[in-house]
């Protein structure tokens, strides 16, 4: 998972802010996108799916391989035989990889928000290692109000001499705190202007934003997903999984999400697909009922920053065995809960095996030289 090599960083000027990211593309739903967890449809049992929004990465990617077998008039069953795919599919797009291993990554996927400028405005997880004491209670619909931010820090070494332990190898901990209420940010989304405040303060005021503010002119702010999104519950007919028809008597609901106006995906690319593999521009389907999505390839992306910063952030999910893998376990870290990730193999038409993953926000302390796997950011 480590990009080795210089070409692998971004350089510039002072220490790498990324893993390099080729190229981003850029999202537009046409309607509402669906992904469903694991959830069993067996009639009497459950008739209430939950749905998982952003989706995974994997998913996007699957989505991006298809449509790149779509548009080269590759055949998906040719490309998953049992013998292997076709030596010269595998020569003239080698990008595409195999059925168990594709040869390029994503990252993400993040938000960007139309401004009047021109410009988006660029919409990434909130590092888990930011508290805020919320106001109580503040709901979806209440108005914005100005909190207080605190970033949690490893114990100082005076604290590790006294022989003050945590349930974990290196805890994080609040400097000061004015109440114990405070709860961490994991699962909002920010800005990258405010990434690069609290980078450098320890604690400062931020905007707890809600759905009766605009996403754009504010110098520092939260916002919740439900600001970005809106939820809605459909209906749904269950089919018998032998025969793919409807299933009698069986009704589901699940909750569809649909982006805001003027707000788009953006996944990054660990390689230059288009123009050689995907076209520049085009459709894809992503999710479950073969939902329509435009794409386009961005001339810009992510506004990074070199630092100095020890602090890496997961912009998307990131599978637990590669942080257990390079050795991570005894980090400091933050993240919000585990997610348990499964899921159905098309092609061997079995489950494939649970995951547990770190959700997007996760936050590591390395050294400043240190490599890290893509879909990380320093921050």
């Amino acid at each position: 998972m480590y990009r080795r090599g210089k070409k692998a960083f971004e350089r510039r000027e002072g220490r790498p802010a990324v893993n390099t990211i080729k190229q981003w593309l850029s999202l537009d739903l046409l309607d509402t996108l669906f992904f469903r967890g694991s959830d069993q449809m067996v009639a009497g049992e459950n008739h209430e799916i939950t749905s998982m929004f952003p989706p995974m990465p994997s998913t996007i990617l699957g989505a991006i391989r298809t449509a790149i077998m779509k548009q080269r008039g590759i055949d998906p069953r040719t490309f998953t035989q049992a013998s292997g795919a076709d030596p010269a599919v595998a020569q003239r797009f080698p990008l595409l990889g195999t059925p168990d291993c594709p040869g390029f990554e994503v990252c993400g996927p993040l938000f960007t928000v139309d401004t009047p400028n021109g410009e988006p405005l660029w919409f990434v997880p909130a590092p888990a290692h930011w508290f805020v004491e919320p106001p109580a209670p503040f709901l979806q619909n209440d108005s914005p109000k100005t909190v207080e931010l605190r970033v949690a820090h490893p114990m100082s070494e005076d604290a590790l001499n006294l022989g003050v332990c945590g349930t974990v190898s290196a805890p994080l901990l609040l400097h000061k705190p004015s109440s114990s209420s405070y709860k961490s940010l994991s699962g909002w989304w920010t800005t990258m202007p405010t990434i690069r405040r609290f980078s450098r303060v320890d604690c400062g005021e931020i905007l707890l934003a809600s759905d009766q503010v605009s996403l754009t002119g504010h110098e520092s702010l939260v916002v919740p997903l439900a600001m970005l999104t809106v939820p809605e519950q459909r209906m749904g007919i269950a089919l018998k999984v032998s025969t793919r028809r409807v299933k009698e008597g069986h009704l589901y609901g699940a909750v569809h999400f649909r982006l805001r106006p003027g707000i788009r995906l953006a996944v990054g690319l660990s390689k230059d697909l288009a123009p050689s593999h995907l076209d520049p521009t085009g459709v894809l389907t992503l999710g479950g009922e073969q939902r329509l999505v435009r794409y386009e390839i961005l001339g810009q992306g992510l506004p990074l920053e070199p630092t100095e910063s020890r602090w890496i952030m997961a912009l998307n999910p990131v599978p637990a065995r590669i942080v257990d893998g390079l050795g991570w376990r005894e980090r400091p870290r933050f993240s919000g809960p585990i997610l348990q990730v499964a899921g159905w193999d098309m092609r061997t038409r079995f489950h494939k095996e649970t995951t547990s993953f770190l959700p997007a926000g996760t936050v590591v302390l390395v050294d400043v030289d240190e490599k890290f796997p893509f879909g990380f950011i320093k921050i």
